[in-house]
């Protein structure tokens, strides 16, 4: 093996997205949807970061559910995702347990070292991280929390360095941009050694900046891209991997995949058709920078589950390990129910 080169495990797992915020978000409904997913076999179950979440982003973001005609939107929840991690390592046992993706600039890099350490050690190892900066559509909640939003990039890379800084050594000292200390004990050290991998977030477009930000301090990456796009990615990742001799033999690649699935193709696309139909007024709003809604299609999972299963093997093709199914539904029977689907007739095909 070259060992500067990204090599790629290409066993495929999958796994859900918990209702943690959203339309019908609760502990109840995050609880029954993680052990669910255990018990239906999944491998992994993920969940989103927020702390604020707007209103528009609540009715209208299509990774939410969608509202029927004359049915409750409730409020903007949305569960803390690392002390609901802590919770999940609890009540579950095998799966792993992935937060794709912690915006990383608007935390403490203390506290949140800290907290990832301690579900890490809670859940014996079960903890996957995805880092991320943030967006355009993220604009407001970041200036809400202060920071800067043209520095996020610059702060994130700042504190993915004292954090690992925090993990590894024994007696913790770092100084960056944004954050330095010296002879700081911080301990529990993770369970993961050297740390939990760390899978960062972006490249919408294949930027070369997340491009090497992932290559130099990544251990994997979350595309939200075509098979073609994701294997283009890649390269650029190995690319830049090879040129600084940093070595992954066990690099990551979760396919964040808005997810229609019924025993039909035509039911399959009506319901993609609802739950995207709200994404077209996000579109409309002048902070939204994000996909145009015309190239989520090509972007998702929607079919039958044959149709899937052609669709994750162009996936696996291009460098997939994981992919995060984002349900699209408007209530916890219907996940439930395109939960129950997806694990038998397409998880089998690729365990």
């Amino acid at each position: 093996m070259d060992s500067a080169a990204v090599e790629i495990n290409m066993n495929i797992r999958f796994g859900p997205q918990l209702p943690s915020y959203g339309r019908f978000a609760s502990t109840e409904a995050i609880a029954k949807a993680a052990v669910e997913a255990e018990a239906m076999g999944f491998d992994s179950i993920y969940m989103q970061d927020h702390i604020e979440r707007d209103i528009d982003n609540h009715l209208y973001h299509s990774t939410t559910g969608f509202t029927d005609k004359g049915q409750d939107a409730g409020d903007p929840h949305i569960f803390e995702t690392l002390t609901t991690a802590g919770y999940l390592a609890g009540i579950t046992s095998k799966v792993e347990i992935g937060i794709m993706v912690v915006l990383l600039p608007q935390r403490n890099p203390f506290v949140t070292a800290k907290q990832i350490a301690t579900v890490d050690q809670l859940s014996k190892g079960r903890l996957l991280i995805g880092i991320g900066v943030g967006n355009e559509s993220h604009k407001g909640e970041l200036e809400i929390l202060g920071v800067p939003y043209a520095e996020r990039g610059k702060i994130a890379e700042d504190y993915i360095r004292a954090m690992k800084a925090i993990w590894t050594q024994p007696v913790s000292s770092y100084s960056g941009e944004y954050v330095s200390f010296r002879g700081g004990y911080f301990y529990p050290k993770p369970y993961t050694k050297p740390h939990p991998p760390l899978i960062i977030g972006g490249g919408y477009h294949l930027q070369s900046l997340v491009m090497k930000r992932i290559a130099e301090l990544g251990d994997g990456w979350v595309p939200i891209l075509t098979p073609s796009e994701v294997k283009e990615g890649l390269a650029k990742v190995k690319e830049q991997s090879s040129k600084i001799g940093r070595a992954n033999s066990d690099f990551k690649v979760v396919a964040y995949e808005f997810t229609s699935i019924a025993p039909t193709h035509d039911e399959a696309e009506r319901r993609y058709a609802r739950g995207v139909g709200g994404q077209r007024l996000m579109q409309e709003r002048k902070d939204t920078a994000r996909i145009p809604v015309e190239e989520f299609r090509e972007r998702s999972l929607v079919g039958s589950p044959d149709e899937i299963i052609e669709r994750v093997e162009e996936y696996k093709e291009a460098g997939v390990t994981h992919v995060e199914m984002l349900f699209m539904c408007s209530t916890m029977e219907e996940l439930l129910g395109q939960m129950k689907l997806f694990s038998r007739e397409v998880v089998p095909s690729f365990h």
